[in-house]
């Protein structure tokens, strides 16, 4: 499961991101929690930086890089594409 929150600042993302991950974690689910934020905070909220440090230990890192060049494939691959289109129209 995937989850991405954003929106106007101020309205509780970091805080609903926060208990979102916790509750996950504490069902038994492996959770990462990404604060991409130019201002981060999510590590500070309500003590998830604790437990969540203490999990990467288990954190399958192979897993995570692949998920990360995976990302980055993509991303390059769409905006090729985007600049392909653009150009196709102009």
């Amino acid at each position: 499961m995937k989850i991405a929150i954003s929106g106007k600042g101020g309205v509780g993302k970091t805080t609903l991101s926060a208990l979102l991950a916790q509750i996950y974690a504490e069902a038994g689910r492996n959770v990462l929690a990404v604060d991409a934020d130019p201002a981060p905070c999510l590590a500070g909220s309500g003590g998830i930086g604790l437990q969540l440090s203490s999990s990467m230990n288990i954190l399958a890192w192979p897993q995570v890089t692949l998920i990360l060049i995976a990302i980055l494939i993509t991303v390059v691959v769409s905006e090729w594409v985007s600049a392909k289109v653009r150009h196709a129209i102009i």
